[in-house]
């Protein structure tokens, strides 16, 4: 797990004698087609996943312009579950497995714990998360534009 925990990008800067801490915070799953990883309005399961192989769609009933369409996508590698963990707000949408899918689970609660009692970690984590966020952002305000202009950038 140390070598997943390793490549994993929110932990990048996370010095090697602490990132033995992390490793029973992460567990490597299997899920079948159609299982939900997150379930929308969730106000109690705050986990992070990393998608190491597969296809996920994310999918909101909360808004009568999508009404249980998939809106996104995600393939390999890529971070979800974060906002609701930093912000310890409901699920917004549900993660819901297109074929068989590996993630990793990284609890929650037990990551607010490991940063509380290793700041250091924590910083290099939260810094990660932020770039994360920005990118993400950035690539909405791209999407947006483009949408709203009709031109390509």
């Amino acid at each position: 797990m140390l070598d997943d925990i390793e490549s994993i990008v929110i932990f990048k800067d996370v010095h090697f004698q602490d990132l033995g801490g992390l490793a029973p915070l992460c567990t490597r799953e299997q899920h079948g087609d159609g299982e939900l990883l997150i379930m929308e309005n969730d106000r109690e399961k705050f986990d992070l996943f990393i998608l190491r192989r597969g296809l996920v769609e994310v999918v909101s009933n909360s808004s009568s312009s999508v009404s249980g369409e998939v809106v996104l996508s995600r393939e390999n590698k890529e971070l979800f579950g974060e906002v609701s963990w930093l912000t310890k707000s409901k699920r917004t949408a549900s993660v819901r497995c297109r074929g068989p899918v590996e993630v990793i689970r990284i609890d929650g609660h037990g990551l607010d714990h490991f940063m509380e009692t290793h700041p250091r970690a924590g910083m290099a984590i939260m810094r990660q998360i932020a770039i994360f966020l920005s990118e993400r952002l950035t690539g909405t305000d791209v999407l947006l534009k483009q949408i709203l202009w009709n031109v390509r950038i």
